[in-house]
């Protein structure tokens, strides 16, 4: 099973002739921050970007794609309409979380769940505890080679605008553990999806206002029950984190922005940790993996390095 890993493709509207738009006032101050910061020209590409990733994926064996949030810009409908329209190659084996930009307020957060909300639907839905959140979805056969991905939303909307920190929440935390627990999930490999970063790159906790609340709980949780790996974005460089034979982490960084696009194609194998190298073609941050992938990463360009 070969698990593509995308990650933050802030997809954007024009706002140009109707700058305040049909807009509240977070999305509003959501908009002005994303503009100071630059952004708008590093994502110009997002649509371009997305179809040449998921077509150089596809041709090397791709078999379910895993989006881990922040596909808006500022959490407009028009913006996750385009982020689902760029994805149909892999319409019916798509799975998707929101993150911090798809969650600006309360009007973003009922976007994404319109228009990805056929996309949250567990199937383990008695589960589920804060709306569709935690989901499962199972893929393949109940043995080596069968797929189980838990959808967490962290990416609530902020109390104070420009705060991006990241909660799971206890509740989704215990769910989580119910779930890892199950008959239906044993047996499979087990990816936890969620949106904010764990740790930074080199493996120290992200600074208040941007990181995980949950990490520790999180980490122990999926530690305990054997999962094989974490998924995650936030952080807008691809990075993997090795931790001595416990979950490793993946950050899909930005996918699409300039100069750093690229993604994660995860081989998740049969449970042999003798059985498992990195990829070929990792980058200069990537090493060897402990645990049940094999995993490659797009090249990273001269920008990253």
């Amino acid at each position: 099973m070969k698990l593509l890993h995308l990650s933050d493709l802030h997809f954007q509207t024009d706002l140009a002739l109707n700058p305040f738009g049909p807009l509240d006032w977070r999305q509003l101050f959501a908009r002005a921050e994303f503009v100071w910061q630059g952004r708008p020209a590093l994502f110009r590409n997002a649509g371009t970007t997305v179809r040449d990733l998921l077509a150089e994926a596809l041709a090397k064996g791709a078999d379910h794609l895993l989006v881990t949030g922040d596909l808006s810009a500022i959490g407009t409908r028009e913006e996750l309409e385009q982020a689902r329209a760029s994805l149909t190659a892999f319409e019916g084996r798509l799975t998707v979380i929101p993150g911090n930009h798809d969650r600006t307020s309360r009007r973003s957060a009922a976007n994404f769940e319109s228009v990805f909300g056929d996309l949250l639907r567990s199937d383990l839905p008695e589960l589920s505890c804060e709306g569709p959140y935690p989901f499962v979805h199972l893929i393949g056969g109940q043995h080596a080679g069968g797929l189980a991905i838990i959808g967490l939303d962290s990416g609530r909307v902020p109390r104070i605008p420009g705060v991006s920190r990241g909660s799971i929440g206890p509740a989704q935390l215990s769910a989580l553990e119910r779930i890892l627990e199950d008959a239906r999930v044993h047996g499979r490999s087990v990816v936890i999806a969620v949106h904010h970063a764990p740790f930074k790159p080199d493996g120290t906790p992200d600074r208040w206002v941007h990181g995980l609340q949950d990490t520790d709980r999180l980490l122990a949780i999926a530690d305990a029950h054997h999962t094989s790996v974490i998924c995650h974005g936030h952080i807008h460089h691809r990075f993997k984190i090795e931790r001595a034979g416990r979950t490793p982490l993946f950050c899909a960084g930005s996918s699409t922005q300039r100069a750093r696009e690229g993604y994660w194609l995860l081989d998740l194998l049969a449970r042999d940790p003798n059985a498992l190298q990195a990829g070929p073609d990792v980058g200069p941050n990537v090493g060897p993996t402990t645990g049940p992938i094999r995993a490659t990463s797009r090249p990273p360009s001269a920008a990253e390095r």
